[in-house]
């Protein structure tokens, strides 16, 4: 794990400070860069036990500067899904639809964690290993609550996703969260409601039920923080992994 005071360094994410008796790392060379210039300024012989990635580097950078995180792992779709997606939903205003930024296929909802978790989680996630695979969007459905609710787009084959929130369950589990209690249901949020909007609900299942894409390829996973505001979460990716 690095330490915290390396992200503070000035280091540019992906890169190794040059004193590398300072952060107790293996020993491998490689090129120093700038935060500021982003130009090589010179090569160092630097220790890291594994290969730290640009985008972890760059995550550990971000959490360093608060104290508390909202994190959850995710998998984003490609652009022309989000798109087919968008074009699904309506203008109707008994529903808040989400919009473009906001679309993900949420594998593990971490919650609120202090900065040494949310460093390990990090650093854990970058040694999982699994397989790219394909999903498609698969029809409509909804998570209802006595008064509030969830439209969202279902997946379709379950397995491969499922099997890939297994792992990061457990990795969630290493670095000292508590289990998922609740089933997973992959599905990506399309809209959220608050009262009693059952009518309106049933018309939108109705006219979307047949919701379907062409299959599109899974290449990584992202974990993200979420930020809460008065205009709703809006989500920062934080570092993405890349499937084998």
């Amino acid at each position: 794990m690095l330490p915290w005071y390396v992200l503070g360094s000035g280091i540019a994410p992906g890169t190794v400070p040059s004193s590398c008796a300072a952060t107790g790392l293996p020993r491998k060379r490689t090129q120093i860069v700038t935060a500021t210039r982003e130009r090589a300024i010179g090569t160092s012989v630097c220790t890291v036990g594994e290969r730290i990635t640009y985008a972890l580097f760059a995550a550990l950078a971000k959490l360093h500067l608060r104290t508390m995180h909202r994190l959850f792992v995710a998998i984003r779709p490609p652009q022309l899904i989000r798109d087919l997606l968008i074009d699904a939903m309506d203008d109707s205003p008994d529903f808040r639809w989400q919009d473009d930024e906001q679309l993900h296929l949420t594998l593990r909802f971490v919650g609120e964690v202090e900065r040494p978790i949310a460093n390990d989680l990090a650093d854990a996630l970058s040694r999982v290993r699994a397989n790219h695979f394909e999903l498609r969007i698969a029809g409509v459905g909804r998570f209802e609550q006595r008064s509030s609710g969830a439209l969202w787009a279902g997946v379709e084959p379950k397995t491969p996703v499922a099997a890939l929130a297994a792992k990061i369950e457990r990795v969630c589990q290493q670095v000292g969260l508590d289990p998922e209690r609740r089933t997973f249901h992959p599905h990506v949020t399309l809209a959220r409601w608050k009262g009693r909007r059952s009518r309106e609900v049933g018309d939108f299942i109705e006219r979307r039920g047949g919701l379907t894409s062409a299959p599109f390829e899974v290449e990584r996973f992202v974990l993200f923080e979420s930020r809460l505001s008065r205009h709703g979460a809006q989500y920062e990716e934080m570092a993405g992994f890349p499937l084998e």
